[in-house]
């Protein structure tokens, strides 16, 4: 005869419930409500349920990989990212924040926020283009560079917004090179000065050298040729060593 004793239905967590477990562990005793608070202001303010959400779901993982205070802090980060630079920056920000973490570590986040805060007052139409190459420019030149990069950029433009995005955007050529420099890369700035005199003593000529246009197809920005009577050359070659980058060229 079967059991008549049915046995309990399995109860799977809700992501809410997931959610609050989380939140639970990363913001323990007092912290915890000092986070409701925070995400209380953030989801009043009126910036739109994106900004809050990304902050909601994100700041336990940053609350681990740099601390809970800071997690419970970037909240009002997030808020003046929004009145200054934007909803879709704000949006960004938290994203950007745990990949930064995950990069610069508990000792550099800090000073990476400070390079945020200051984008969103100097240039704030420009931050969220930045945050589009932030992890690899942070790869490629370490917090340090990124900072003297990103300043350079600034004081380039001279106040003149369009500059500023064209350069964020990595657009303009000087961007590219003062990536190069930051990231210690022999370019095509590097090394004109120094084919002139080869080129000349090769073909008894000196033909123009001229960068080629960073907005080129990929395969073109590679590789050097001809355009008329000008020789177009790479701005630089990513991925090998300066001695070899030299000998490219």
């Amino acid at each position: 005869m079967a059991s008549l004793v049915q046995t309990p239905a399995r109860h799977d967590a809700t992501d809410e419930e997931i959610l609050q477990r989380q939140l639970a562990d990363a913001f323990p005793g007092d912290l915890h409500q000092a986070w409701i608070r925070a995400r209380r202001r953030l989801s009043g303010a009126g910036y739109g349920e994106g900004v809050t959400d990304a902050y909601v779901r994100l700041s336990p993982q940053i609350a681990r990989l740099v601390s809970p205070q800071t997690a419970v802090d970037l909240a009002g980060v997030v808020s003046g990212v929004a009145i200054r630079a934007g909803r879709a920056a704000a949006a960004l920000l938290p994203e950007q924040a745990l990949a930064a973490a995950e990069t610069v570590g508990r000792d550099g986040f800090p000073r990476w926020l400070l390079l945020v805060e200051y984008v969103s007052n100097s240039a704030p139409e420009s931050l969220a283009i930045l945050f589009a190459h932030m992890p690899q420019l942070l790869l490629q030149v370490g917090l340090e560079g990124l900072e003297s990069w990103t300043r350079i950029g600034i004081r380039m433009a001279e106040g003149d917004r369009e500059r500023r995005l064209r350069f964020f955007r990595l657009d303009d050529p000087s961007a590219i090179r003062w990536l190069q420099r930051a990231s210690g890369q022999i370019g095509f700035a590097d090394m004109e000065a120094k084919l002139r005199p080869f080129l000349t003593a090769l073909w008894g000529d000196s033909p123009p050298l001229r960068e080629t246009p960073s907005n080129a197809h990929e395969q073109t920005r590679r590789r050097a040729g001809f355009d008329g009577s000008v020789v177009r050359l790479p701005s630089s070659f990513p991925g090998f060593q300066s001695s070899d980058a030299g000998r490219l060229y």
